[in-house]
């Protein structure tokens, strides 16, 4: 874990993976603290995101770079095969 906390009034968590890409998710409220080790499938933070288009709780912003060119995350989810990303309901 590289990063938990506010950046501009809003909870971020930036993740450095091994092999070096860098994920960002955003706005949240952060359950891990830098410095943490962090395992597939743990819950890194509760969603508080809101904006003009979401309402509250149902906005994630998720960004992705390989040193200091950003990415679209997307791209790494093509080994998984075609991905939708729909509403959370639970």
């Amino acid at each position: 874990m590289q990063f938990a906390g506010p950046v501009a009034g809003r909870g971020v968590v930036v993740i450095t993976h091994a092999d070096g890409i860098r994920t960002e998710y955003e706005a949240g409220r952060p359950t891990v603290r830098a410095g943490d080790a962090v395992d597939t499938g743990q819950v890194i933070g509760r969603i508080l995101g809101t904006h003009d288009m979401c309402q509250p709780g149902d906005c994630l912003h998720w960004g992705a770079r390989r040193g200091d060119i950003y990415i679209d995350p997307l791209l790494l989810l093509n080994p998984l095969g075609p991905v939708r990303l729909l509403p959370w309901t639970g």
